[in-house]
This record gives structure tokens, sequence and C-alpha cells, in this order.
């Protein structure tokens, strides 16, 4: 009886075990395939914007914009990476402090978007302190352009 008992719940945790690993190579699939995605709209986007930007300015200034943008996103992508995520933030690992249910819950809604504002107001000084400490005189004349032009363009 105990060797049957052992049998069937070692068969079920194969049987799980299989199913979580199938699970796991499906989601890193799917990750792989959308980081693959992500790559050539971001490709595309960076090819279209150098076509407009070739009829605003000459050429070689529009592939130094279209540079500085993809060195931008790569910055914030580094930034991102090393601060770990949200997890590593306290946002629902064990060691964050419990959530408030009672009346005063939307207090508590309200002060985690002012956290998260914080923290996204933070981050944004990172990335500029980041940049403007390795940049130079030329990169930050081409950043200010870059951003004069793109809030100048809803006018």
């Amino acid at each position: 009886m105990i060797k049957s008992l052992a049998a069937a719940i070692s068969a079920t945790v194969a049987h799980k075990a299989e199913a979580a690993a199938r699970d796991a190579a499906r989601r890193i699939f799917l990750v792989l395939l959308a980081a693959l995605l992500m790559t050539v709209v971001f490709v595309f986007v960076e090819l279209a914007l150098f076509l407009w930007l070739r009829t605003q300015m000459p050429s070689y200034l529009a592939a130094l914009v279209v540079a500085l943008v993809a060195l931008v996103c790569a910055f914030v992508a580094l930034l991102a990476a090393s601060r770990g995520g949200s997890a590593s933030r306290g946002g629902s690992g064990a060691g964050a402090p419990p959530r408030n249910t009672d009346a005063s819950g939307s207090q508590d809604g309200a002060d985690q978007a002012s956290e998260t504002l914080q923290r996204l107001v933070e981050d944004a000084e990172a990335v500029g302190k980041t940049f403007a400490k390795d940049a130079g005189p030329t990169q930050l004349v081409l950043s200010a352009f870059l951003v004069g032009m793109l809030l100048g363009r809803g006018r």
C-alpha cells in the first residue's frame, strides 16, 4: 500500500513538473518572440524617423538625431535593468508593508500613486544625470535640439 501511494505521489509530482517545464518553455519562447518583434518595430520606427528628418535637415544631422534617440533608449533600458525592476523596490515582495483595506483605501491608492510618481521622477533625474555626466557639449546641444523639436512638433 505504501509503495502504491509513493508511486502515485511520484507520478503526480512528475506530471506537475513536466507541465511546469512546458509552461516555462512556452513563456520563454513567447518573450523571445516579443523581443524580436519589438526590435523589428524599433528599426522601422528609426527608419521612418530618419526619412522624415532627412526632409527637414541635412542627412548627416538626421542620422545623428536618430542615433541619439537610439542611445537614449539604450540608456533608459540599461537604467531599468540596473534598477532590477519593480520587484526589488518592494512592490509586492515579502518585505512590503501590508496594504490597508479599510475605509482609508482611497488614501492608500493616492499614497501609492504619489510614491510611483516620485520613483518615476527619481528615475528620470538619474537618466539625466547619467547622460549629462557622460555627454559632451555636442551631445547636450543635440539632445536639447531633439527635445525642442519634439516639444514644438505639436504646435
